[in-house]
């Protein structure tokens, strides 16, 4: 019975961890769907081939507030939801106090929504965490 229940939460975390992960592609295409958060593709691949210089379009930011903000891990107005990112962050990284260092280091408020999506972005990799990003940034 053990044994079973062991499985059983194994899968079920494996799960939880890829949620997130399928919710970033698609939230991706419905972010590219919309003219004002179009990003083109060659940027993503650029930024993911690590190469240096990528000249980001100004709507970029706008792309990925659109995602945060379609995750909930930032409201309408740019405020960042701690609770929820740490849910989301806590399906990638199982170690409680990573996951609470990682939101109160990247879940900063900023005056401008945009610029912080894409700050809390650079924060999750520099802090090794992919909820989605590093498959399409």
């Amino acid at each position: 019975m053990k044994q079973v229940l062991a499985l059983v939460l194994c899968v079920s975390v494996l799960i939880m961890g890829q949620s997130v992960l399928e919710r970033w592609e698609k939230l991706h295409d419905i972010c590219q769907a919309d003219p004002a958060t179009f990003v083109d593709e060659s940027i993503f691949k650029k930024i993911k081939d690590n190469e240096t210089n990528v000249e980001l379009p100004p709507n970029f930011g706008a792309h990925v507030f659109c995602m945060t903000v379609n995750l909930n891990i930032q409201d309408p107005n740019g405020k960042f939801n701690k609770e929820v990112t740490a849910k989301l962050i806590g399906e990638v990284v199982k170690d409680q106090a990573k996951v609470n260092k990682v939101v109160n280091e990247c879940a900063v408020n900023k005056p401008n929504k945009d610029d912080a999506a894409v700050a809390f972005l650079q924060c999750l990799d520099r802090n090794n965490v992919d909820i989605g990003q590093r498959e399409t940034y």
